[in-house]
């Protein structure tokens, strides 16, 4: 007896492609403004038009973020409580001693 072996088959759906950046956005703007997008498929050839091939990068947190951090962690540290200033602000020890190595060069 020998086993038998099967090979995949391919499916006959078709796979339906991942939505990219440029739909997902579209989708999120459609659900909150669906009377302000009219004509969703030319917008969104435009922006690819403009945009495409390009990496992008969208940070979770706003400009500014960042710079409030940095002044929250020093008037926070007191020279011996980087671990209680990181666990309040939610942020590594080793952030806190970043910010406070940086804030020193300046």
């Amino acid at each position: 007896m020998t086993p038998e072996t099967s090979t995949p088959q391919p499916s006959t759906t078709k796979a339906t492609p991942e939505p990219d950046l440029v739909d997902r956005i579209f989708a999120y703007l459609e659900a909150e403004l669906p009377q302000a997008l009219r004509d969703v498929d030319h917008l969104k050839a435009n922006i690819r038009a403009e945009f495409g091939g390009l990496d992008w990068y969208i940070p979770v947190k706003p400009r500014g973020a960042s710079r409030q951090r940095q002044q929250e962690v020093l008037r926070l540290f007191n020279g011996r409580n980087a671990e209680e200033v990181a666990r309040q602000l939610n942020i590594n020890r080793a952030t806190v001693y970043r910010v406070v190595k940086k804030a020193s060069r300046r």
